[in-house]
């Protein structure tokens, strides 16, 4: 695709951007007014959907987890309309307004890696809206379907060089430097007993916060965040860090536990 043409586009979705963010605000003044009004929260649930497919289309990942969190909170909402509370409310005005800080840094520095103050996410602990559901996001390994929980999920990233550590497992690849940090970098797929594979277009980089550390994660592909009601616990031996089993449309996927992922770099 000519450079042209990506210019045009980046600048359709910023247009169609701003114009949704705007349609939020709207949506959610007249979610104020009238709480038991279903039609503002399933708008909201609408044009936040819409901003999701664009940017993940376009690679902004970072946008599309926050997008993808946003769209939690009005879903939980829409199951429990007693929770639409002014603090709820509040919480999600100001993370439409997170969205358009995303916005305005795409347009300003053509990437999604924004630093957002604690107060403008969508799971700011004092503001948090409780769920029964659970939201994963979902990475293939060969034909296999992993999870990891959303809420540890601090970026998504390209590959990124890094420089080897001395003494490691084969699975840690090295450490790099981000936002002034050393975040040392594990392939999921050695980690779990598969045989290494070389980088593809998908392949992501996956920043996790485990127990206040930072730890990077080579996955080769990110399929979509989903919720799931009930997962059933089963620890597994082989590879060692399944927790538990979830459904979705039929298929089988496996949780992946942080603790056994990680504990042995801590």
């Amino acid at each position: 695709m000519k450079i042209d043409d990506m210019q045009e586009i980046l600048e359709d979705f910023l247009i169609k951007g701003f114009e949704i963010v705007e349609s939020l605000i709207q949506n959610l003044d007249t979610l104020k007014k009238e709480p038991t009004n279903p039609k503002p929260l399933s708008l909201l649930y609408y044009h936040t959907s819409l901003l999701g497919k664009y940017s993940s289309f376009l690679g902004y990942h970072n946008l599309f987890l926050f997008t993808q969190r946003l769209i939690q909170t009005i879903t939980t909402l829409q199951h429990n309309p007693t929770q639409i509370t002014p603090t709820a409310l509040n919480a999600l005005l100001k993370t439409i307004h997170s969205l358009k800080l995303f916005l305005i840094h795409i347009r300003d520095h053509q990437n999604d890696h924004i630093s957002l103050p604690k107060s403008l996410t969508p799971f700011h602990k004092e503001e948090k809206v409780p769920s029964n559901l659970q939201h994963f996001i979902g990475l293939k390994l060969d034909e296999e379907e992993f999870a990891l929980p959303l809420a540890n999920i601090q970026e998504v990233i390209f590959p990124i060089s890094h420089t080897p550590l001395p003494q490691t497992p084969p699975y840690v690849l090295g450490a790099f430097s981000f936002k002034n940090k050393i975040i040392p970098l594990i392939n999921l797929r050695e980690r779990l007993g598969y045989a290494p594979k070389e980088n593809t277009p998908k392949t992501r980089v996956i920043l996790l916060e485990y127990q206040n550390n930072i730890f990077g994660l080579l996955v080769e592909e990110i399929t979509e965040i989903f919720e799931l009601e009930k997962v059933h616990t089963k620890c597994t031996q082989k590879p060692p860090s399944i927790c538990g089993i979830g459904k979705k449309e039929e298929n089988e996927i496996y949780i992946l536990d942080l603790k056994s992922l990680f504990e042995k770099l801590m």
